[in-house]
């Protein structure tokens, strides 16, 4: 009998997987486009979505880690949903995310569009700020709540 259990714990091993891809790209088409000024911008504007799609993907399916731990591996539908802090951490990455990619679409005409560029982008990074800061605190509370949880040495005897 296949576990069900098993392909859902796969979730955040996939995010994992698209965040570094996505970083990755990130840190190219950018060394790329400072190093060689005349590079095509059509197809800079072209990578720069696909990469704001991946991140897009990416916190979609940390959503989706989140509701799996948090909900749907509870031993009993009456016990409460835990990790509300990593919830909402969940949602500011989505929105920043989004605003990211907002930014991304109105970038094949900076002209244009810099202010709002430069406006969707600030709105992203204080979503990403906010993100990590329930982050932090959701880390606290699991390390508070297990002490085994927290960073030691294993030593095997």
């Amino acid at each position: 009998m296949r576990s069900s259990i098993v392909p859902t714990l796969l979730w955040g091993y996939w995010a994992n997987i698209v965040y570094i891809i996505g970083m990755i790209g990130y840190l190219t088409i950018d060394t790329i486009s400072y190093t060689y000024l005349s590079f095509n911008t059509t197809l800079s504007f072209v990578i720069y979505i696909v990469l704001a799609i991946l991140f897009v993907i990416d916190a979609v399916l940390y959503t989706i880690d989140w509701y799996i731990y948090a909900v749907k591996l509870r031993k009993t539908k009456d016990e409460s949903i835990k990790y509300r802090s990593e919830f909402v951490a969940c949602i500011f990455q989505n929105l920043g995310s989004y605003f990211y990619f907002i930014g991304a679409l109105l970038s094949f005409n900076k002209i244009q569009w810099m202010t709002r560029i430069l406006f969707f982008n600030f709105i992203g990074i204080i979503c990403f700020l906010i993100e990590s800061i329930f982050t932090i605190i959701g880390w606290i509370i699991i390390f508070r709540r297990n002490p085994k949880n927290s960073c030691t040495i294993q030593v095997n005897k």
